[in-house]
C-alpha cells in the first residue's frame, strides 16, 4: 500500500513566490497532493503514521518547464 502522508523535514526550500529561501522547511504531501510547503516550525499537526524523512538541508524547488519552446 502506498504511502498516504509523508513530511520531508530539515530542506532549504524555494517556493518561487519570492527569491528568498526558506531554511528548516517541512514539505508535507497527503493523498498526493502537497498540503503545506513553508517553515519546519509552521508544519501542522500530522496524521500518527505520517512518513517523516529528514532531507538533511537538501535543496528543494518546484520543476521549472519552459513552455515558449
Amino acid at each position: 500500500m502506498p504511502v498516504q502522508n509523508q513530511v520531508f523535514s530539515n530542506a532549504r526550500l524555494f517556493t518561487a513566490r519570492d527569491e528568498s529561501v526558506i531554511e528548516a522547511a517541512a514539505i508535507w504531501i497527503a493523498d498526493g497532493r502537497i498540503v503545506f510547503a513553508g517553515p519546519g516550525d509552521q508544519l501542522p499537526p500530522t496524521p500518527a503514521d505520517t512518513k517523516v524523512s529528514d532531507l538533511d538541508g537538501r535543496f528543494v524547488m518546484p520543476g521549472m518547464t519552459e513552455t515558449h519552446a
